[in-house]
């Protein structure tokens, strides 16, 4: 619902926006809001960038916009709508009538680090208005229950573009209750109208016996009738065979009483259920997997306990499955690889074990996984890492960085990876430079994650097992001891491994790269055109290995295995028809051809010393 703009000045004209799904009770927040404010409480069913533009539209002396929502590092949950920097660029035209002079976002996780920076950037270029989030940990989001308080802290640090002054609030603050503005006129959005006004849908019929079967299941299998919140399904009779009708289950809202609670009804079909921190003990029943029309399933911070049941890799139609905090143990189903229209799945702080499932190489719409600490004792497969377009929070489990070794897990996904999505948390301490300026950031004897960002920077990862990022920039990388993760970004870098077992990435521009001691990997994403070719100064073709790229370079290339012994050869001009990569002992130059003997012509991609005594075996391709 939105209430009337008020004429605060302190505030100005400020709406605040309200995803109901942070709070139990989003009223309560409603209540304590500045009288200068006006107010909307998404619909999960319509479009939540829809919503905010049309009631910008109607108020248009609205100058500031105050989001609260759940989210994770670039990723801010609005409604049922993710906004993200994979979803960003389909709500441009949207973003752009959002004519405002200020977004602040209210979202413990959407603000850290360099994946929330760089939406909040995207999120300016498209509206022109200035971007404020969190950027720190603070006490106004709690962790035990996933759900705002009112006397938390609610101060933005962090503000695209970057200026002077502190950021407006027109959020709770610890003062007595102020009375809601009246309720203006509908804005011919059904969302726009309190719960208690709005007119029955329309829908007849009984709801569908699959659904209800579920339904019946989750209530009967996890102690309903002791729920935190159960209204609705505590008045029907489970004992009975039929199906309720529509009109009882539809459409539950947190502002008033009326259906049965975390049920969304779309076409008379179950298609979201929210249950989440609301007091659910007793395994999660198969019947589940009877929702057939489920978009949406969350159940976390629950006592749920048990195993993931299968079943639910038949809900074809679920595009986000939250299960954190909910006390499963045992092993991933493979049939979650099924779920072709899976955008979101979380199932971390839970008690699961064994391997990755190679099935979730499946989930093409996959672009938001938390599986951190949990007990999943391998490394992730690579057939699902590459099949990934970005690094997910795999946290203590073994992905990106496998804590058992102590290395970094090498993988076509980390090559192509851009480096501002990467964020290591759970294992590394973080330390980040200023995004226009030259830095010098040395880490500790810790695990260190070190990001330069803009500027000319030096960084240094000191002791432990470190990642460094340069950035943009002509950027000094010296990783120290330990196993390092060096990136140079775009940019002439100079890179240097130190000892230990390191994975070197140049990236763009012509780099030096310095391996040092230990087993290395220098890394490339892609074939240069053979002006920026990267200089190895001590490659060791005894420890060391040259990691390409299949997917960058092309050419046919099998992944997942070093070279065939006919691929490579010696010389400057390929010979056999497949022949792909060169090395002339001469200058020590690496070629690579796409085609042999075929027309293409051998393009230079790196130099290492002359005169070594280099093998297929010294080529690893991902």
């Amino acid at each position: 619902m939105v209430t009337a703009p008020g004429t605060s000045s302190q505030f100005g004209s400020a709406l605040v926006v309200i995803d109901p799904n942070v709070t139990a009770n989003p009223g309560v927040l409603a209540a304590r809001i500045s009288p200068g404010a006006s107010m909307l409480v998404f619909e999960n069913s319509q479009n939540a960038i829809e919503q905010i533009g049309a009631a910008l539209k109607q108020f248009p002396q609205i100058t500031a916009v105050h989001l609260v929502a759940s989210g994770m590092p670039g990723t801010l949950s609005l409604g049922g709508d993710l906004l993200s920097l994979e979803t960003i660029d389909r709500y441009a035209e949207v973003l752009k009538t959002w004519q405002v002079k200020s977004i602040d976002i209210y979202s413990y996780f959407f603000g850290f680090g360099s994946a929330g920076r760089e939406l909040m950037e995207k999120l300016h270029q498209s509206t022109g208005a200035s971007i404020r989030t969190h950027t720190t940990v603070n006490s106004s989001y709690s962790l035990a229950n996933g759900n705002y308080s009112l006397d938390g802290d609610w101060q933005l640090e962090a503000m695209v573009p970057a200026q002077g002054g502190q950021p407006q609030n027109s959020l709770p603050q610890p003062t007595p209750t102020i009375p809601q503005p009246p309720i203006v006129p509908p804005l011919n959005l059904n969302l726009m109208i309190p719960w208690d006004k709005q007119p029955y849908p329309g829908i007849v019929g009984s709801l569908h016996v699959d659904d209800y079967a579920a339904l019946k299941a989750l209530y009967l299998n996890t102690d309903g009738t002791n729920w935190r919140l159960n209204l609705g399904w505590r008045d029907w009779d489970f004992s009975s065979p039929t199906p309720p009708d529509l009109s009882i289950v539809y459409g539950w809202n947190l502002t008033g009483n009326r259906g049965w609670y975390g049920v969304t009804i779309e076409n008379g079909r179950v298609t979201g259920l929210r249950l989440d921190n609301n007091g659910l003990r007793g395994a999660i029943p198969p019947e589940i997997g009877k929702l057939g029309k489920l978009e949406s399933l969350t159940l976390e911070y629950n006592e749920l306990g048990g195993t993931i049941p299968p079943e639910l890799g038949n809900l074809g139609k679920l595009r986000s499955l939250f299960l954190s905090n909910t006390q499963l143990s045992g092993t991933i189903p493979p049939e979650i690889g099924k779920l072709s229209e899976l955008a979101t799945l979380w199932l971390s702080d839970n008690q699961l074990s064994g391997t990755l499932p190679v099935e979730l190489a499946n989930l093409s719409k996959l672009f938001s996984l938390n599986l951190s600490n949990n007990q999943l004792s391998q490394a992730v497969p690579r057939a699902v890492f590459n099949r990934l377009n970005r690094v997910y929070d795999l946290g203590s489990n073994r992905g990106l960085y496998d804590a058992t070794t102590g290395e970094f897990v090498i993988s076509d996904a980390l090559l192509r990876m851009r480096n501002k999505v990467l964020d290591l948390r759970s294992e590394f301490r973080s330390r980040k430079g200023a995004a226009s300026q030259a830095d010098e950031l040395r880490g500790r004897s810790s695990n260190d994650a070190v990001w330069g960002l803009g500027g000319n920077d030096r960084l240094q990862g000191g002791g432990g097992n470190d990642y460094l990022s340069g950035d943009t920039g002509k950027d000094i990388l010296e990783g120290g001891t330990g196993n390092d993760l060096t990136s140079g970004g775009r940019g002439n870098d100079i890179l240097s491994g130190g000892t230990g077992n390191d994975v070197l990435l140049g990236r763009q521009g012509t780099d030096r790269i310095t391996t040092g001691s230990g087993r290395d990997k220098v890394s490339f994403e892609q074939v240069t055109n053979g002006k920026s070719a990267d200089v190895i100064t001590d490659f060791n073709p005894r420890a060391d290995q040259i990691v390409i790229s299949a997917a960058g370079f092309g050419g046919g290339l099998v992944a997942e295995q070093p070279i065939r012994s006919e691929q490579f050869q010696l010389g400057r001009q390929a010979i056999g028809a497949e022949a792909q990569f060169l090395y002339d002992r001469r200058t020590g130059t690496l070629f690579f051809d796409t085609d042999g003997v075929g027309a293409s012509q051998a393009i230079e991609f790196a130099q290492v010393q002359a005169g070594l005594n280099l093998r297929s075996q010294n080529f690893l391709v991902l």
